[in-house]
C-alpha cells in the first residue's frame, strides 16, 4: 500500500525548462562564454552548480561561486518566473493526493528558486517536506532513503514521480515504484524513458492517484 509520493519538481509540477536554460546561459555567458541553448539543454539532468562547474571548468573557484549567485538571482527573477507555468489544476490534484498520502518534493533546484516557484503558483502548503539541491544530500537516492528511514516506510510504499530516465534510475536504485510523466511539461525524451522501463508512464498528472490506489 502506498503511503508516500515523492515528486520531482521541474517538468512534473512546473514547466520551467525554458527558464532554466535562460538563467544558466545568461549567467555563464556573462563570464565571456558563448554557450547556446542546445549546449545548456544537453546538460540539464545535472544540478545547476554542477552544470556551471562543467562549463566553467577553466575558471577560478571564486568566479564559479559568483556565477552561481548570478544564476540564483536570474532564476528567481520575475522574468524567469514569467517563463514558467504550473500544471493545470495542480492545487486540486495535490489537495486530493494529500488526503491519503504524505507528499514530498526532491529537486535539483536550489531552495531560493524553489521557494519562489511554490509561492508564485500557491502550492507550498501541500508538502510534508521539501528537499532541495542545496540541502545536505548528495543525490536523490539519498533523499528518498532519508524519507523512508525517517517515516518508517518500505520501498514499495513509496512512489517517486519524475519526467526523465535519470528519475527511473533513482527509483530503481532505492527500490521504490517509478512513475514517469510524459507530456509537454516534461524534460525527458520518449525513447530514453521507454528504454528505462519505468513501472508506469502517465500523460496526465491526474492519473497518479489511480496508480497509487492500485499499488
Amino acid at each position: 500500500m502506498i503511503k508516500a509520493i515523492v515528486f520531482d519538481l521541474d517538468g512534473v509540477l512546473i514547466s520551467s525548462k525554458k527558464s532554466a536554460i535562460y538563467a544558466l546561459r545568461k549567467s555563464i555567458n556573462s563570464f565571456g562564454y558563448n554557450y547556446t541553448k542546445t549546449d545548456i539543454n544537453q546538460r540539464l539532468e545535472k544540478k545547476p552548480l554542477d552544470i556551471i562547474k562543467t562549463l566553467m571548468k577553466k575558471d577560478r573557484k571564486n568566479d564559479i561561486e559568483k556565477c552561481k549567485k548570478i544564476f540564483d538571482k536570474i532564476g528567481s527573477s520575475k522574468k524567469s518566473l514569467d517563463m514558467m507555468n504550473a500544471y493545470p489544476k495542480i492545487r486540486y490534484i495535490l489537495k486530493n493526493l494529500r488526503k491519503k498520502y504524505n507528499l514530498f518534493i526532491a529537486t535539483n533546484s536550489d531552495r531560493k528558486i524553489v521557494e519562489k516557484q511554490l509561492k508564485t503558483f500557491n502550492i507550498k502548503k501541500y508538502w510534508k517536506k521539501i528537499i532541495c539541491a542545496d540541502d545536505r544530500f548528495k543525490n536523490k537516492q539519498e533523499i528518498i532513503k532519508h524519507i523512508m528511514k525517517k517515516h518508517k516506510l518500505s520501498p514499495r510504499e513509496v512512489i517517486y514521480i519524475g519526467d526523465r530516465k535519470i528519475d527511473i534510475d533513482v527509483a530503481k536504485d532505492v527500490g521504490c515504484i517509478s512513475v514517469i510523466i510524459e507530456n509537454k511539461f516534461s524534460w525527458g525524451k520518449r525513447e530514453k524513458i521507454k528504454k528505462g522501463n519505468p513501472d508506469f508512464i502517465i500523460h496526465k498528472l491526474e492519473d497518479l492517484q489511480k496508480i497509487a490506489e492500485s499499488c
